[in-house]
């Protein structure tokens, strides 16, 4: 026989599991999400389904994804190149905001400097699934296309 959980039992012990082993201790009320007590958050939502929130929503919900895991950044112009041994990472933004970082093979590069030199703005398609190290903080995937 099954032992009986409440449902605020089965969550707690979710979250126990979900937390990693070692770490620094940190309070957090859900209260400070602008919830009211009961309601759960989005990203324990999330992690009760099962769902990854790198695929669901890496960064807020101007990244509309599809079912690859490739989403695309309009009006973007390229801030920022960084040179890691056979590939080239680049910034993008718009205006002063960062929006997201990509990684592509150093023989893009040509194009990525051409709209760094020329301040142009760019359509970056990114694969979500294929991460690379942060640059300036901003998170990086892979870029599949560019169109000026």
């Amino acid at each position: 026989m099954r032992p009986f959980y409440h449902p605020a039992c089965r969550l707690a012990l979710v979250l126990l599991a979900a937390m990693p082993a070692a770490g620094p201790a940190r309070a957090f009320s859900f209260m400070q999400q602008g919830g009211m007590i009961g309601q759960v958050p989005p990203w324990a939502q999330d992690l009760m389904s099962g769902v990854r929130t790198e695929y669901r929503d890496p960064a807020g919900p101007r990244r509309k994804l599809d079912a690859q895991g490739i989403g695309f950044y309009s009006d973007v112009r390229t801030l920022a190149l960084e040179r890691r041994a056979d590939i080239v990472c680049a910034l993008f933004g718009r205006g002063q905001e960062l929006v997201v970082a990509g990684c592509a093979p150093a023989r893009e590069a040509s194009r990525l400097a051409d709209s760094l030199i020329e301040n142009r703005p760019l359509k970056v398609y990114l694969d979500h699934t294929k991460r690379y190290a942060p640059v300036q903080t901003q998170e990086a995937f892979r870029i599949t296309r560019i169109q000026p």
